[in-house]
């Protein structure tokens, strides 16, 4: 990769992590190009440059966003796979990072969220509702083994996914007592062998 390539490259995910902080802060609505490029400390230009329209940068920042949340889902299928982790505590654990350490990427995304359906809605920027399908299908993938059923999984992803928006939305800490009381409940409910354990082995399910 040649300097000038590198430089672009790092340029943009600048402005990515840029937009991430401002919809952290101030929500999708505050984005604009002159905002983001204050954030980053670069001028208004380079912007402009990477990102035509403000749709472009909002939808670059969402799949940015997305793709690394699917990279720690794959961690995450790893974990409970080579180490033997058990799968609800994995994912508890996860769900917790993602509501403290991260909470203002974990905002952002959710937000972009929101961004994506509205688009979905007006049949603009087709893209995004299926890079939505995708997230949800990444957790879904990693949770598969453990139900019964490919409704169950989705049920199971769609409550997780809800539990973390809800907590976001309140604008408190997370509580991790009630996460993880959470996310076990939720696991005994649909999953084939009931709650994972810590001596649990991870193996595709067989079914009822």
């Amino acid at each position: 990769m040649g300097g000038r390539e590198a430089r672009g490259r790092a340029s943009r995910a600048a402005l990515i992590d840029a937009a991430v902080a401002v919809i952290g802060a101030h929500g999708v609505e505050a984005v604009t190009h002159r905002a983001v490029a204050a954030r980053a400390g670069l001028s208004v230009g380079l912007v402009t440059y990477h990102f035509a329209t403000r749709d472009a940068l909002l939808a670059a920042t969402y799949v940015t966003l997305s793709a690394g949340n699917a990279d720690e889902i794959a961690a995450l299928a790893r974990d409970v796979i080579d180490r033997g982790e058990p799968v609800d505590e994995v994912m508890a654990d996860h769900l917790e990072l993602m509501l403290t350490a991260r909470r203002t990427v974990q905002s952002a995304l959710f937000q972009l969220l929101l961004f994506a359906a509205r688009q979905a809605i007006e049949d603009d920027l087709p893209e995004l509702a299926g890079e939505s399908r995708q997230a949800r299908g990444r957790i879904v993938a990693v949770i598969r083994p453990y139900t019964g059923s490919d409704d169950d999984a989705r049920d199971l992803a769609t409550a997780l996914i809800g539990y973390a928006f809800m907590t976001l939305s309140t604008g408190g800490p997370a509580d991790s007592e009630d996460l993880h009381r959470f996310v076990r409940r939720q696991f005994a409910i649909y999953s084939v062998r009931g709650r994972a354990s810590a001596g649990f082995s991870p193996t595709p399910a067989r079914g009822h």
